[in-house]
């Protein structure tokens, strides 16, 4: 499983002219959305990074500096497997309109 990181990239976009490439990336990307697999990792990082904030800032009793990187870092891997996730999903979309 590989990291596109452009739709130039995107092996089911590689038919198409290159005008056409972005318009259908988009409306793939787009539709990946209304599935439930992106919220429900976009809802876990919301949930995640406040309770981590509070158990490693007042149970640990960690310096601000720690815990402040602890919870970017967490936030930084949650937004990485979204767009991992939107990515498969509109992936799936394309394969499923060609």
């Amino acid at each position: 499983m590989g990291i596109h990181w452009s739709y130039r990239t995107v092996p089911e976009l590689q038919a198409l002219p290159e005008a056409a490439r972005l318009p259908a990336w988009r409306a793939a990307y787009r539709a990946g959305l209304r599935r439930w697999q992106p919220w429900v990792v976009f809802v876990v990082t919301l949930l995640l990074v406040p309770l981590c904030w509070v158990y490693f800032g007042s149970a640990l009793a960690l310096p601000t500096w720690l815990f402040t990187l602890i919870t970017l870092s967490l936030s930084a891997v949650g937004a990485a497997v979204f767009g991992h996730v939107c990515t498969l999903n509109a992936r799936m979309q394309l394969r499923a309109r060609a």
